[in-house]
């Protein structure tokens, strides 16, 4: 067997690896080592990964400039939906308005029925709702028929006419009087 002479691999020479580099003062090469250090990375690993960063990141300028593009975009989208929602508002306040004022309409409409205590050969719409509450609660208070038809003590005319309903209803025996309040008979 012959001896064979082992070749030794064939190594890189550092000098071919090697890029200096000179920074503007020696401040900035103090400053760029305290963040190595604080990474805990050398020096060269450090610059290796901020410029590894860069390249997978792409172009930085072209990235700005797209970014610029989707903030532009982005606020014009802002102000659009910004003018929307002053239109919607508006458009809200009003309907809120005519709503409010067509609860009136209705409810005085409902109330002019009973107006007065009685009448004679005619046919009154009685409050349904009322009628419901009367059926559900075992015993409720005056002061309970308003809250829960939500009916604002002030409004005289709708108080007028629910105590109309409730004394017509008092003297056909539908319901009767228990405790300051009123009771359904079934």
């Amino acid at each position: 067997m012959s001896k064979e002479k082992k070749r030794a691999p064939v190594k890189t020479t550092s000098h071919k690896r090697r890029i200096t580099l000179y920074l503007s003062s020696k401040s900035m090469v103090d400053k760029w080592k305290k963040e190595a250090k604080k990474s805990d990375m050398s020096i060269s690993k450090f610059i290796q990964n901020i410029v590894n960063n860069y390249f997978e990141a792409g172009d930085v300028l072209k990235s700005q400039k797209t970014l610029e593009e989707q903030l532009r975009e982005t606020n014009r989208k802002i102000q659009q939906l910004q003018q929307s929602n002053i239109e919607l508002a508006k458009k809200v306040k009003m309907l809120d308005s005519l709503t409010d004022k067509y609860e009136d309409d209705i409810r005085k409409l409902k109330n002019q029925a009973f107006a007065t205590k009685y009448i004679s050969n005619g046919i009154r719409t009685h409050e349904k709702k009322l009628v419901e509450l009367l059926r559900e609660k075992k015993n409720i208070k005056e002061h309970e028929i308003l809250e829960l038809l939500h009916v604002d003590p002030k409004d005289v005319e709708t108080v007028r006419a629910l105590n109309n309903q409730l004394e017509r209803y008092l003297d056909e025996g539908i319901i009767k009087m228990y405790r300051g309040g009123y009771q359904w008979i079934e």
